[in-house]
């Protein structure tokens, strides 16, 4: 559901759901620098993740029920990164917006990926008209969206 309001707000139904709303004003320069802060340092974030990632997977050994070694430190590490995204999500909406976007306590790298390009993508189209307003012709556009 998308809601257009007077104050230039935009509400957005997680999965249609009215009880999982975030709202967001896409004309807000502050919401679009969060947003695209939160994007850039996710990216950053990601090189450190991959690599740790790599480092605890490349562990060799085995339980006794045949789970790597060091199976709960790649629980516990995978959980610090998922809970400090669900923050950052937090950051950038308000308090409550992650659990409306993933669910109570939950985290999914593809949501949080296409929940981020969709609301790029109106912040971006805000600003585009603003900028075909001042210089009176249309702008060329490159999309470019974030990959999970």
């Amino acid at each position: 559901m998308e809601i257009f309001s007077t104050t230039g707000m935009l509400k957005v139904a997680i999965d249609g759901d009215e009880t999982r709303i975030i709202s967001f004003n896409p004309h807000d320069r502050l919401l679009r620098n969060r947003a695209l802060q939160f994007i850039h340092d996710s990216f950053q974030d990601s090189k450190t993740t991959e690599k740790d990632i790599k480092e605890l997977t490349s562990v060799e050994g085995k339980d006794e029920i045949g789970f790597p070694i060091n199976a709960s430190e790649i629980l516990e590490y995978e959980r610090g990164v998922s809970n400090s995204l669900r923050e950052k999500v937090d950051g950038v909406f308000g308090a409550g917006s992650a659990d409306k976007l993933f669910g109570m306590g939950g985290f999914d790298e593809n949501v949080l990926v296409r929940f981020m390009n969709y609301v790029i993508e109106k912040v971006n189209a805000v600003s585009t008209v603003k900028i075909e307003e001042k210089l009176g012709h249309p702008v060329r556009t490159r999309s470019k969206k974030m990959q999970p």
